[in-house]
Parts: structure tokens; sequence; C-alpha cells
């Protein structure tokens, strides 16, 4: 009898906490929102490869768990009954039709097209209930093999403008937020915002720079011999003109180096001569005089590296002026000079800091991915990826930016590059109010760095401070305030985020 009462109790048990379990799982979904991802449009490229891009996108997206979505069959079902053809539907309107239809709050369209040997992807956000394109993405260039890798890309940029459970999205999560973590988040969207005022200034600025810029004019050969008066020299023209080089004598080292070009009788000795002209050249920002023996390089019949680095050293020269869409074209030539030798990884580095200055942020994405993947153990790879997550940050694909942080960590966690890593990390961590991991990074810098008491140092001190006194630990709170206090020629706390 105690048997079967027991069962019997078990049994309700167990019905109680499945009622209670179903109203919660069903609230959970009521929130996400409706989406479905229309066929990609095919230009230039066959249908089957579109519709892979599709399936593709749309099982990112069931992944992240962020979305009710609709799956394939189903809305070709829902079409078919309602007598619609998806086919050749490519504008807005097709797509709002389609989403009222489904019942969607926004739809996705799409195209893949292919130019040359490069793949380009396209995605628009339109919103069902406004008719409005709500956001719009493109991919840089890529390979199909490629083409998760860029797809995941995409998918965490709709995921991080369009997910509701985006942190502090509206106001009534911000009021769900503790006190604490509330000023800590309106003070990062504070930040970001004046990121973006930055980015738009420097932007303005460079236009008003380039029309500025005047045509870069190069002395003519016998300009150039008035200039470096060649005499008889004594001894090795070349050893001497490196010891004025180190001495910072660079008129001195440029002339004599000429002199050695002059007495060469092999092209790479003159060509090496050219070079060392050409340096000095830059270092005194003689930069008409600098291409000039660049320029002669490049003329010469002599081996790649040679002309790899004369390109190289020619993009250089164009940064220094503003040039930086010529100095982009400059330095993928030296790349294809010498793709593999010692110079290659620092010519990528060079050529995607001018075409982030022309604004180019997504051609600078690929060759920064490039970059990394071909050299991967390079000191140029580790600056390479920490620029690649600042773009990443910048263009809000924070999963991006995360992913190549936590690469940097990994890789190089003594360094400069993974103390910053750290630092943007731990913000991430509190924002997802992960606050004991966030503590255990920016500690980390705290310690690593207390006795060069770098920037870094104090971007650790800060955060450390301002967390120990949201949660009201006063005693720590005032060590690292005084510590905050202490003088250094880093101590610049009007570049600390706040």
């Amino acid at each position: 009898m105690k048997r079967v009462i027991f069962k019997t109790r078990h049994k309700l048990l167990t019905v109680i906490l499945i009622c209670a379990i179903i109203p919660l799982q069903l609230s959970a979904q009521t929130n996400l929102k409706n989406i479905s991802v229309l066929r990609f449009v095919a230009q230039n490229v066959p249908p089957v490869e579109a519709e892979i891009v599709t399936d593709l996108l749309t099982v990112a997206l069931v992944s992240s768990k962020q979305y009710s979505m609709v799956d394939r069959a189903n809305m070709d079902k829902i079409l078919k009954e309602q007598s619609f053809q998806q086919t050749g539907c490519t504008d807005s309107e097709c797509a709002v039709e389609i989403g009222r239809l489904l019942n969607m709050d926004y739809m996705i369209t799409g195209t893949l097209a292919k130019l040359d040997n490069s793949y380009f992807i396209t995605v628009s956000i339109v919103d069902v209930e406004t008719s409005r394109i709500e956001q719009s993405f493109k991919s840089p260039g890529f390979v199909m093999k490629n083409v998760e890798e860029v797809i995941g890309d995409v998918s965490d940029q709709i995921i991080t403008e369009f997910a509701p459970i985006t942190i502090a999205r509206n106001k009534n999560e911000i009021e769900r937020q503790s006190g604490w973590q509330v000023k800590r988040l309106k003070k990062i969207r504070k930040q970001r915002e004046l990121t973006a005022q930055k980015a738009a200034e420097a932007e303005a600025k460079r236009l008003a720079d380039e029309q500025k810029k005047q045509e870069l004019v190069l002395p003519k050969s016998d300009e150039l011999k008035g200039k470096v008066k060649c005499q008889k020299t004594p001894g090795n023209a070349a050893r001497k003109a490196a010891q004025q080089f180190k001495k910072g004598n660079y008129a001195e080292a440029v002339r004599l180096y000429d002199c050695a070009a002059s007495a060469a009788k092999k092209p790479e000795r003159r060509a090496a001569a050219w070079i060392g002209a050409a340096w000095a050249g830059y270092q005194n920002r003689e930069y008409s005089v600098s291409m000039t023996y660049l320029g002669r390089i490049t003329n010469t019949d002599v081996s790649a590296a040679f002309k790899a680095a004369a390109f190289s050293l020619m993009g250089k020269c164009l940064i220094a002026i503003n040039a930086d869409s010529e100095a982009a074209e400059c330095l993928a030539m030296a790349f294809k000079e010498e793709p593999k030798g010692m110079l290659a990884p620092w010519t990528e580095l060079l050529k995607a800091q001018a075409e982030i200055k022309t604004g180019s942020n997504i051609a600078a994405q690929s060759t920064l991915r490039q970059l990394t993947q071909l050299f991967p153990e390079s000191p140029a790879a580790l600056i390479g990826r920490e620029t690649l997550a600042r773009l990443y940050a910048t263009s809000r694909n924070i999963r991006g930016a995360l992913r190549e942080y936590e690469l940097i960590l990994e890789k190089s966690p003594e360094t400069s590059q993974g103390d910053r890593a750290r630092i943007f990390l731990g913000d991430s961590a509190e924002m997802d109010g992960d606050m004991t991991r966030a503590v255990q990074l920016w500690t980390s810098v705290y310690k690593r760095n207390t006795a060069v008491q770098s920037l870094e140092y104090f971007e650790a001190v800060f955060r450390l401070a301002g967390f120990y006194k949201a949660s009201g630990e006063t005693e720590k709170e005032t060590i690292f305030s005084e510590k905050l206090q202490t003088p250094h020629r880093n101590n610049n706390f009007a570049s600390l985020s706040m």
C-alpha cells in the first residue's frame, strides 16, 4: 500500500514539474523574433551555389538560437498554398509581401556574385511591418573554400544588430540590470558613440587632406646629381655611409650611398646602395629623393627581393605624404614580387594600414586575414591580428573581435598585445555579467605590468577601482584609486575607456 502511494506521489510531482516548465519555455520562445531567409540571387554564379549560401546562412542563424526561423520546406509549402512564386523575388517589396504571408518580423534577402576569381555576398534585413531596409552587410572578396568563415562573419553581424538578447537593447532590459552594471553599460555605450564620432571626424579629415594633396613631383636626374655631388672618397663609401646613417647624418649618408652606387660594377651592389640612399632620404623626410632612387631599382634588372624592398619603401613614402591609395598599389606590387620573402608579412601589414587610411576597411580586413593565414608565426601577424580585432569591434562584429583577441591571448600571452586582449575580453565578460572572469583578466594585466606601469596597467587599475567601488569594497577601491594618482609618463587618463 505504501509503495502504491509513493508511486502516485512521484507521478503527481512529475506532472507538476512538466506543467511548470512548459509555460516557461513557451514564454522564452515568444520573445524571439520571427525571421526567414529568402533564396539568394545568383549573379554570374550557378544557382546551386546561391542555394548553398542561403542554406549555410539559415543554419548559422538557427544554431545561434536567437530567432524563430521558418525552415525552407515549410516556407515553400505555405507559399505554394498561396500560389506565390519565390523565384525572382529580389526587391524589398516582394520580401515584405512574403514576410506578411509567413507572419514574419524580418525577412533576409541577399545576393551571391562573382567578379574575376572572387565571390561577394550582400545581405539586407527588411522590416516586414515598416517595409524598410533596416541594415545591409557586404562581405569582402573571398574564395569559395572560405565561404563558411564568411557566412559566420555575416551571421555574427546580423546577431549583433538584431538579436533580442543583445545587452541593454531597450529601456526595459536596462532597468532589469543591477545598478553598477547599468552605469558601466552606459559608459561603454557612450565610449562606442565617441569612437564612431572620432571615426567620422577622421574620415572627414582624410577627405580634406586628399583635396589638398598635391601631385608628387620627383626631381630630375640632373637635379639630384647637383644635390649629391659625388667626390672621390677614400675607402669603402658604403661603409662610411652606414656610419653616417647610424649617427643620424642622413643627408651625408645619401651622398655617400650615391657614390657607392656610382662605383659599383654589379647591379645587385648598385641596387643595395640605392636602397640605402632611399632609406636615408626617407629618414630625412626627403621623400622625393627617396622615390627617385627607388624608381631606379624598379627599372633595373635585379632580383625580386630588391624590387620587393623598393616597392615596400615606396609605399612607406606615399603613406607619409597621404597618398594612401597609391601606397596600397605599391605595397601590393611588393607582395607580388616576393610573396614568401622576409618583407612579405610587413608589406601586407603596411598595405592594410594604407587601406584603413583610405576608409577601405573591408579590403583591410581581407588583407589582414591573408596576413594571419600565410604568416601565422610572424611578429607582423600578431600586430595584424590585433588590428583585425579592432576593425571587427569598430564594425560591431563583436564575435569576430572576441575570436581574434582569444587567439592573441593564446599565442602571445606575455606581450602588450596579450594585455590589451585581456582588457577587451574582460570588458566583454563584464557586459555578459561574468564579473569573476572580468576581474580575473584585469587583475592579470595589473600584476603583469606593476613594475613598468604601462598604459595597460592603468587601464586595468581604472576598471578594478570602478568594480570595487560599485561592489561596495571600500578598502580595495581606495587602494586602486590611489594607484591611479601615481605620476607616470604614460598616465594619460584622457585615453582611458569611460
